[in-house]
């Protein structure tokens, strides 16, 4: 009995180790509407305030109109970061904008 005590113990030890605590993840969208400053102001605004993602990790191209954004996806996943650039009014990848965002127009 002791030793079956030991085992489990030591599969429990194992399995909490072996535990992520993290997934890094590289996720790239695109963004057609980002034609200005305002625009990708708002969208690296939105992207920061996801949880699992921190604004260092935004890496925005306004002449491609792309957005790269390294995030942990135990915290998020892909699609949370297209509707928080579709909440502010763009479009990211296949989810459109929303209705009432804060799209800067065009100058």
């Amino acid at each position: 009995m002791k030793v079956s005590g030991i085992l489990f113990v030591v599969l429990v030890a194992c399995v909490a180790v072996s535990c992520r605590q993290k997934d890094i993840r590289v996720h790239t969208i695109h963004v057609p509407d980002m034609t200005n400053n305002a625009a990708v102001q708002a969208v690296g605004t939105a992207l920061a305030r996801v949880t699992g993602v921190t604004a260092s990790n935004i890496l925005i191209n306004p002449e491609q109109k792309t957005v790269m954004v390294t995030y942990d996806s135990l915290q998020a996943g892909h699609k949370n970061l297209e509707f928080a650039i579709a909440e502010v009014g763009f479009r990211a990848n296949e989810v459109p904008a929303f209705p009432g965002g804060v799209k800067t127009a065009t100058p």
